[in-house]
């Protein structure tokens, strides 16, 4: 493959990159892909795995928009570094029934050098102000002249709603298969924390911890606020990375439309846009 002068840079850092995912323990493959990639959570810097409404927020916690009175969905896009190898596409969306809600997640990233694909399938229970939820998934790993591989997964997770304050709790990959190809005994466990508070409803704050197998804990901060009206900015950071996050969101009759950026010090943006139905903007009852 012939690869002309000015491509030559984004050729490298893609080939870099691979080169050090391939010297990277075998299950770090499995975690390569952030779940919490929405619009929503990019521009806050956070998973929102203490949203009680947002289906987005299902992506690190099962039990998160267990207090939605509504179907409601978030799909959104995003190119990490400006790079369309790493190309990231996620749909969120919840159906409640009852006291009970049920969710589908469904996820694409990366190109044809190296790519991950996930389904999951997700059920909550809500009892008064706290929530359980359970996911089970499959996801699918291939790289380019090395073939591909899966495993099956599950996720677990609480919500407390209080009003003003949510405490999210999640963990994802509890239980899962194994990858035979790459030699991973298991998939990667990872965990969040997380802390909302809304003093009313133009403001939100969050706080967060991670947590991933290999990995020291991050922490995370992310704030919005109502600077119009239906039009919100947002702001993050990430002490892991030392990366800043901002965004927006308007809304329009019940569609939620976000764009967010997040600058890496080396690697450069990522811009991400998305919209969603049935989310409102904040929850505080």
């Amino acid at each position: 493959m012939k690869v002309h002068w000015n491509q030559r840079p984004t050729f490298l850092l893609v080939l870099f990159s691979l080169l050090l995912l391939w010297q990277l323990p075998a299950d770090c493959f499995a975690a390569f892909e952030e779940r919490g990639n929405s619009p929503v959570a990019l521009g806050l810097g956070c998973s929102l795995a203490s949203d009680p409404v947002d289906p987005s927020g299902r992506a690190w916690n099962p039990a998160a928009a267990s207090f939605t009175d509504q179907f409601a969905f978030r799909i959104g896009y995003a190119r990490p570094f400006g790079l369309k190898e790493l190309d990231r596409i996620r749909l969120d969306l919840v159906y409640p029934f009852g006291a009970r809600v049920a969710g589908l997640s469904l996820s694409s990233f990366g190109g044809e050098l190296y790519s991950e694909r996930q389904l999951s399938l997700s059920l909550s229970q809500r009892s008064g102000p706290l929530a359980f939820g359970a996911a089970l998934g499959h996801q699918q790993i291939n790289i380019n002249n090395y073939g591909s591989d899966h495993a099956w997964f599950a996720d677990a997770g609480l919500l407390l709603h209080l009003g003003m304050v949510q405490l999210g709790a999640g963990g994802t990959n509890l239980v899962s298969t194994t990858m035979e190809r790459y030699g991973t005994d298991q998939v990667p466990r990872q965990g969040v924390v997380s802390l909302r508070f809304l003093p009313d409803s133009r403001y939100a704050l969050l706080l967060e911890t991670q947590f991933e197998k290999y990995m020291p804990p991050a922490f995370h901060f992310g704030g919005e606020v109502e600077i119009y009206a239906n039009l919100r900015a947002r702001l993050g950071y990430d002490t892991a990375t030392n990366r800043m996050h901002l965004g927006l969101g308007i809304s329009v009759e019940g569609l939620m439309m976000d764009g967010s950026y997040d600058n890496h010090p080396y690697l450069g943006w990522t811009r991400a846009f998305g919209f969603g139905w049935g989310v409102r903007p904040h929850a505080a009852d």
